[in-house]
């Protein structure tokens, strides 16, 4: 195989990443082999798939943390030994890791750096640059992130950024490559439809905010924010967020306290493909207001992006917030600013947007990824292609 590509989520952004890049490599001419969990939720003519096992703890046992935590542990190595055996039988020489992970990599870094003296490539989309979610010690964490990036080659990134690797990785180049669209079908739903459906005013702003319901999106601030607007409804599309975060049960009683909670409507868990775009038609915004530690790419943006919905945006620097301000697709404010998130819900419930969204799409393009990331694994030749 040409090309090995390590996926460890089955449903989200990362695996609706993973499943558009091989695709487009493929397109290309170089054969791929494609590892991801099962349930995975595409099927291609163009690149093959094979299932990574994942340990799942039942329902009964789910409030018990610490044997979430042991599932994990053990899912991340069960996959690793997968990965060492489907580079060991495919003989592929390039690896591209769908997402960069320092969890445990103290434990199967090491595994890794020994292909490398077998002229195996290693890479990976770094789509979190910013490490600061911390599991264990301190000095544990950054051990961790060191050992994650130590067998890496080529770090594929959205934005300019110099990465903290810990200590100096010499062998290890960053490559900024785009980040292409979600081609998600339209919804068969109407947008007054949907909307009658949720009782939403037509005059009425309804903002979205979809996909995994982490703390960093901030929405408990954006509920207080709402007490304030009165014109703000709010449509909350996506699954429960891992162990340790507000679960959506949490935000519902908060909506509840606030007297916001008539305004709002809550789709928990994993959203069909044919009804995603129905939820962007009914919206008059998306939410991306992240908090100030946020400053990776946001795969929200790029579905934004292909139904055309402007987005309410706050975060650190990053490609997200690059993207929003450079081709205008929308309202930006000061993160974590309740003052400032009531003055942007205002301005976004009066504001008439037009954003460059052609512009944003030339700009986005999964070929060119595709390109890229061959053209720095030495695949293809380098029409005028430079590093950034």
């Amino acid at each position: 195989m040409s090309i090995l590509i390590f996926c460890t989520e089955s449903f989200g952004g990362l695996a609706d990443y993973a499943h558009f890049q091989a695709e487009a490599l493929a397109v290309r001419g170089h054969p791929v082999l494609l590892l991801a969990p099962a349930g995975f939720p595409f099927h291609s003519l163009h690149y093959r798939l094979e299932i990574l096992p994942r340990v799942t703890v039942t329902l009964k046992w789910m409030n018990f943390r610490w044997l979430q935590q042991l599932a994990t542990a053990a899912t991340i190595f069960w996959q690793q030994r997968s990965l060492n055996r489907a580079i060991d039988v495919s003989g592929s020489r390039f690896v591209l890791f769908t997402s960069y992970s320092e969890y445990l990599a103290p434990f199967w870094a090491g595994r890794l750096r020994g292909w490398t003296r077998k002229g195996i490539q290693f890479a990976a989309v770094v789509h979190d640059p910013v490490r600061d979610y911390v599991v264990g010690p301190l000095w544990w964490h950054r051990f961790s992130i060191a050992e994650g990036y130590s067998f890496l080659s080529l770090a594929f990134v959205h934005a300019p950024i110099d990465l903290s690797t810990v200590r100096p990785q010499p062998q290890l180049r960053t490559i900024e490559i785009p980040h292409g669209p979600y081609p998600f079908p339209s919804g068969e739903a109407r947008r007054d439809e949907v909307r009658l459906h949720l009782g939403v005013p037509e005059q009425a702003t309804l903002l979205l905010s979809f996909g995994h319901l982490r703390d960093s999106k901030n929405l408990s601030l954006l509920l207080k924010a709402m007490v304030h607007v009165p014109q703000i409804w709010l449509l909350v599309a996506g699954p429960e967020a891992t162990a340790g975060q507000w679960p959506s049960s949490q935000y519902q009683r908060l909506a509840e306290r606030l007297g916001v909670a008539e305004r709002c409507h809550w789709r928990i868990g994993y959203q069909p493909t044919e009804r995603v775009g129905e939820l962007f038609a009914a919206s008059d915004g998306v939410l991306l207001t992240y908090a100030a530690r946020f400053r990776s790419a946001s795969g929200v943006l790029h579905l934004a992006g292909h139904y055309r919905v402007p987005v309410l945006a706050s975060a650190g620097d990053g490609s997200m917030l690059n993207d929003v301000c450079r081709f205008d697709l929308g309202e930006v404010v000061t993160p974590d600013d309740l003052d400032a998130l009531i003055i942007g819900l205002r301005r976004f419930h009066l504001k008439p947007f037009r954003p460059d969204w052609d512009g944003y799409e030339r700009a986005s393009s999964w070929d060119r990824n595709a390109q890229l990331v061959a053209t720095y694994f030495g695949l293809e030749s380098q029409p005028g292609a430079t590093t950034p």
